[in-house]
């Protein structure tokens, strides 16, 4: 056994340690580990700095200890994450370990499974000599000076110590066996969002953002809900990849608490143990009304107008399928007032806005809701068909003067020989999206599309699968600019139809500063600070303590008031700009102090 201490073992020139970011705000980078101590946290001095206010200030620290890597989490609010694992005391860091902190996953590369380190001793004689240290392999000699009328008797305590000592040794060595490892034998998988129990709304889509790790590779995830299978994602490499993070999509209908569990499988076929979240889902039913045979005018005043926003250009038909007729063309960024939906929830009835009183048909996965919940059905227009002609009767003639000869036989009428009727081909479905249509520059989106009964389908030209088992087809991009991808479908009767997302690559804003005081009130703070961005949707105000956003304001503002605070009570307070790409940096931290109780 080495006698060189942990602390003391000299590093290998040859490994060099780096942070691969997984997901989460640097998701795609890496960040080589050169010194002895890393740390994580939401604070700018920070050796990574993460715009996430689910981590803290100062979250977690990664130290080199000669060969080990030890992982501790600084007393972060939400706690720090070994393979899906909250720790709570410093953890030695394997290879095939991944690191969860707030929405970020972090593996580290460049660094062997550490050796078992030999345990020391610890022996004091009777006399309150000071403690020594041996190794438990170490002759242990007994002085002479105490009188040979004893040295039998120190004898069998040295003897005792030395096979107490080898008892313990052995037993530390078992114990440090049996501490679990991280298996490599099958994928390891952590959900990164959302946080276990997220509470959503009946008809709102959960985006489960997961990654899983193999040392041969991972080549699909699933998502299971309440048991079944809802969706999956296949990595676009055949032999596939590690780590591989995916997002899966599913929808609640009734309202209820589900446990949602996402399993890999690696290139070998072996399943990984389901990691598992729970949700609330809170919400009416989406009950169908009474189907309406006429335009519906009445909207639930309780709920508000239902409203939705179109996310990227979409056609309106005069029908809820792409089997109707095209009336017009919405841009992206319209909003559209909603009246009505068609049993399966699939297409929204709207007023359409270029044409007044006009109303049309749109795709719902591409019209993202608000209020429509409890909208009324309405009853699918009967597609035009060609009529089909009428035999006119044959007209009787009327008996005459003229006799008929009876030996004469009567033709025979033929019995005509019904035509078969045209069995009508497949619906074809086409179903395109993409999550989220907004992204930062080194980051990636992840496109969906289920088509069937169709000839052929093509992802920007090339020739893909229309379902993986029935089930929607996913592929991960990562363009580095605005970039137009398409669906293009060659259906049964080979005419074409092309679906188009546009894909917004942006920047985060720039973090606000100068955050200041303008006026404190026993209740209230007024407050000021420098825009230094030219494009944020708004501004945020964290309370550094917490991490609780205290106030929101809207874009370009300068300064802005907070009120129903406690008086006399101090505030640690920070400003971000955000956007839909994310949030900057946090600005400079105020601390201030509301003036005393009246």
């Amino acid at each position: 056994m080495d006698n060189i201490s942990p602390n003391e073992q000299p590093a290998s020139p040859e490994n060099e340690l780096r942070i691969e970011v997984h997901a989460g705000p640097l998701a795609g980078k890496g960040f080589p580990f050169v010194g002895d101590a890393l740390t994580f946290g939401r604070a700018p001095d920070n050796d990574l700095s993460l715009d996430d206010p689910r981590v803290s200030r100062y979250h977690a620290v990664l130290r080199r200890e000669g060969e080990q890597l030890i992982l501790e989490d600084l007393g972060s609010t939400n706690g720090t994450m070994v393979n899906g694992k909250r720790i709570y005391s410093p953890h030695v860091l394997q290879p095939t370990e991944t690191i969860s902190i707030g929405s970020s996953v972090f593996g580290v590369t460049g660094f062997s499974a550490p050796k078992t380190v030999g345990v020391a001793a610890q022996s004091a004689n009777r006399d309150d000599i000071p403690w020594q240290t041996y190794q438990s392999s170490a002759s242990y000699g007994v002085s002479r000076s105490r009188g040979n009328g004893n040295w039998l008797l120190w004898s069998g305590v040295a003897l005792l110590l030395v096979l107490i000592v080898a008892i313990i040794g052995a037993a530390i060595l078992l114990f440090r066996n049996s501490q679990p490892v991280a298996e490599t034998g099958v994928p390891s998988v952590i959900i990164t969002s959302p946080v276990n129990g997220t509470e959503f709304d009946v008809g709102q889509r959960v985006v489960v953002q997961a990654t899983a790790t193999d040392a041969i590779g991972v080549v699909r995830m699933e998502l299971w809900v309440g048991g079944q299978r809802v969706t999956q994602a296949v990595s676009p490499v055949k032999e596939g990849q590690s780590p591989f993070t995916a997002v899966l999509n599913w929808t609640p209908t009734v309202e209820g608490s589900y446990s949602l569990s996402v399993r890999a499988f690696n290139a070998a076929g072996r399943q990984s143990a389901p990691t598992t979240i729970n949700l609330n889902v809170v919400g009416s039913v989406l009950t169908p009304k009474a189907t309406a045979t006429a335009t519906p005018t009445e909207t639930p005043a309780a709920i508000g107008t239902p409203m939705g926003t179109v996310r990227t250009d979409l056609n309106v038909r005069s029908g809820p399928g792409t089997q109707y007729d095209i009336i017009g063309r919405l841009a992206a960024n319209t909003d559209v007032e909603i009246v009505g939906q068609n049993p399966a929830g699939t297409w929204w009835y709207i007023v359409y806005p270029n044409t007044a009183g006009a109303r049309g048909w749109v795709a719902a996965e591409y019209v993202p809701s608000t209020n429509a919940a409890l909208v009324p059905l309405v009853e699918a227009p009967t597609a035009t068909a060609t009529p089909t002609e009428t035999p006119s009767p044959t007209p009787t003639p009327e008996a005459t003067g003229t006799p008929v000869p009876t030996s004469t036989p009567e033709p025979a009428t033929a019995t005509p020989t019904p035509s078969p009727t045209p069995t009508s081909p497949p619906e074809t479905t086409i179903s395109f999206s993409a999550v989220p249509l907004s992204i930062e520059k080194g980051t990636c989106t992840t496109f969906s599309w289920l088509v069937t009964n169709v000839k052929a389908v093509y992802f920007q030209d090339e020739g893909v699968a229309g379902d993986a088992d029935g089930l929607p087809v996913e592929r991960q991009e990562c363009p580095t600019q605005t970039t137009v991808y398409g669906l293009r479908v060659v259906k049964l009767d080979d005419t074409e139809e092309t679906r188009e997302i546009t894909i917004t690559v942006a920047s985060k804003p720039d973090a606000p500063s100068d955050l200041a005081l303008v006026q404190a009130l026993p209740d209230a703070l007024s407050l000021s600070w420098v825009d230094n961005s030219a494009n944020e949707t708004g501004f945020r105000l964290y309370d550094a303590d917490s991490s609780a956003v205290r106030a929101t304001f809207n874009a370009d503002a300068t300064g802005g008031t907070i009120s129903g605070l406690t008086c006399g009570t101090t505030y640690n307070l920070y400003l971000v700009a955000f956007n839909d790409v994310g949030e900057s940096s946090p600005g400079n931290t105020l601390t201030v102090t509301t003036t005393a109780c009246p």
